[in-house]
């Protein structure tokens, strides 16, 4: 049995290389909009559990969930304290 080579034209030989500018899916977009760079950095498919049990109850926390959490603290207690100075500053004047 003799097999017989084909050769494949030039171009499925070369492997191509693509000379267009990266696409960043929207970032431009959003930016303009003032929304989040990215869609995934805030809302529900971020700051809900990603799974919870039969029952109901949610799942364990994922550490940047806990990272989300805490930083939302600290950023709502630096608003409360912030907010407290002006109430103090306005029964000054």
């Amino acid at each position: 049995m003799q097999t017989v080579r084909t050769s494949l034209p030039i171009i499925q030989r070369i492997r191509m290389l693509a000379t267009t500018p990266r696409l960043d899916a929207g970032e431009k977009w959003r930016l303009r909009k003032n929304l989040p760079r990215s869609g995934n950095e805030y809302g529900p498919l971020t700051e809900l559990p990603d799974w919870s049990y039969a029952d109901g109850t949610p799942g364990p926390i994922s550490r940047g969930q806990r990272k989300r959490n805490a930083m939302q603290k600290s950023i709502a207690a630096r608003i409360e304290r912030l907010l407290k100075e002006v109430d103090a500053s306005k029964e000054k004047s």
